[in-house]
């Protein structure tokens, strides 16, 4: 099963669009890696998580069609994670689809409302629909198993991350948060998960309330250990980078080595 993570960092991008810190300056001048759109990934090429604000030209790079996208999974309503306008141009004229294409859209009350705001009007578009779901409420996309579980970032909104089985791989996708709730890290004992993706948004620096540092991933990788959440076998990601963590993608790169983590950046597909 193939991943694909489309974007790998914060909110403001790597380098940031107004930004003169020594990061973004540097991240410019070298460029490769140390570019970075916002954070989004495609499991299978059948399952995308977060719509942000680079989803067109992310198709574009890495050769996408989705025309054919079914599923769309967001974590929460933050404009870096859940970007409408796009959503808005999957009707005629915008777009042509052959048949009866429907893609629907998953996410928390939050992300509903925006949803219904954006596309005021166009409820009866044939093209787009949105399912509520529910913290620790089980459903399938397909026959693509999902559990919603609780994250640690916005205290006004109750922001998802997920457990996922997906053609025979189980895969939890860790952001956005900072270190997680009880809940979600007794939900996945003993789950010994095939990949773990982390929020590492601070990177050398300690957060653990609404992001995590490289510390903090590794905290809760030996609680995940010490409860079969993982094994020797689980490939575990960092991403969701900002220039706030100040480091660049080489210096990441030492640093995730060792623990045996992989930095990731975009564009980077991973089988597992």
């Amino acid at each position: 099963m193939e991943i694909i993570f489309l974007g790998t960092a914060a909110a403001e991008g790597i380098p940031a669009l107004f930004c003169e810190c020594e990061i973004c300056k540097e991240a410019q001048r070298r460029g490769g890696k140390n570019i970075r759109m916002r954070s989004a990934v495609i499991l299978a090429n059948r399952l995308l998580i977060d719509f942000g604000p680079d989803m067109f030209y992310q198709k574009i790079k890495n050769n996408l069609d989705f025309s054919h996208l079914k599923h769309v999974l967001i974590t929460h309503s933050h404009s870096d994670h859940f970007d409408t306008t796009a959503l808005w141009f999957r009707h005629n004229p915008f777009c042509h689809i052959n048949g009866d294409k429907m893609m629907t859209i998953y996410g928390n009350e939050k992300v509903e409302k925006y949803f219904s705001y954006s596309l005021s009007g166009e409820e009866n578009k044939p093209y787009i629909e949105f399912k509520r779901v529910y913290r620790e409420q089980t459903f399938y996309a397909d026959d693509i198993q999902i559990t919603p579980l609780l994250a640690r970032h916005a205290p006004d909104e109750e922001c998802f991350v997920y457990y996922i089985e997906i053609e025979g791989k189980k895969v939890f996708y860790g952001n956005d948060s900072g270190i997680y709730p009880d809940s979600t890290i007794e939900f996945l004992k003993g789950k010994n998960l095939d990949l773990v993706i982390f929020d590492s948004n601070t990177a050398k620096h300690r957060d653990g309330k609404y992001h995590m540092g490289i510390l903090d991933n590794v905290e809760v990788y030996e609680r995940f250990k010490g409860q079969g959440t993982v094994n020797d076998n689980t490939k575990v990601v960092m991403t969701h980078f900002s220039h706030n963590g100040q480091m660049l993608h080489e210096e990441l790169e030492i640093e995730a080595q060792k623990y045996g983590f992989i930095v990731a950046y975009d564009s980077l597909k991973l089988e597992i």
